[in-house]
């Protein structure tokens, strides 16, 4: 969400709708045609926690019907506004669309929403009241379909970790995100960007494999503009570059 005036205006003429009761709407889980999905995350110790309503059960989540004639995101951002009320942030927040999908079971298309929000006090004080509930997210991946199709099945942890690799993808290109997210959250996606090629990645499971393996390893020195090696040679070596 960007942080411009913008957003305020539109804010203002959501709720002043809202006021009007013209847009209040509520949703069964069951219910059919194009819905909204929003997945509201924040920080806690470094960990990404979903906050989730009393209403919403660990199956389910917070959907809001898709109205005709109206963009997506401002019925979601009114729900997230009416939700939150004066604690919402918009110039600290980001509410941004990662993905749709198509459940056939319901017969309804669903865009999802990742919702970031500032960790603040308020949060510890909303959980102890049970007005929210955390839902640590541990080490989730996204699961893939092949070429022409996509998965079958769509769990929520895979929902979510879809949505936290296009926030990483936007932490590292757009501008407007980078403004919002702190520090700690560009530490928390980092690992979630796509690996550059040529990357060689050890695996933590074996650290005794690793530390044999840099045990015998020896230590080099190059100037700059030296070559290496040659593209096609024959490699007898593996290089890690420590520092540049």
């Amino acid at each position: 969400m960007s942080s411009d005036p913008y957003i305020y205006e539109k804010l203002a003429q959501v709720q002043d709708r809202d006021r009007d009761g013209s847009h209040t709407q509520s949703l069964s889980n069951e219910a059919p045609g194009a819905v909204c999905e929003i997945l509201p995350v924040t920080l806690e110790s470094n960990q990404v926690v979903l906050l989730r309503r009393p209403t919403d059960s660990q199956a389910s989540s917070w959907l809001v019907t898709h109205q005709p004639g109206r963009h997506p995101n401002e019925a979601v951002l009114q729900h997230v506004a009416a939700f939150f009320g004066e604690v919402f942030e918009p110039r600290a927040s980001i509410v941004h669309s990662t993905s749709w999908r198509y459940e056939c079971e319901m017969g309804r298309l669903v865009l999802t929403y990742l919702v970031v929000l500032p960790q603040r006090a308020w949060m510890q004080q909303w959980e102890a009241t049970e007005r929210i509930l955390f839902e640590y997210v541990g080490a989730i991946q996204k699961v893939q379909g092949d070429n022409l199709s996509p998965p079958e099945r769509m769990k929520m942890d895979y929902v979510l970790a879809h949505a936290l690799d296009h926030l990483a993808l936007l932490s590292r290109d757009d501008r407007s995100i980078q403004a919002v997210l702190t520090p700690e959250w560009m530490d928390v996606l980092r690992p979630r960007l796509p690996k550059p090629a040529g990357f060689v990645g050890f695996v933590l499971s074996r650290p005794l494999a690793f530390q044999d393996a840099s045990s015998r390893a020896e230590r080099v020195k190059f100037e700059a503009g030296h070559i290496i090696f040659r593209q096609g040679e024959p490699s007898d070596k593996i290089y890690i570059i420590t520092k540049v």
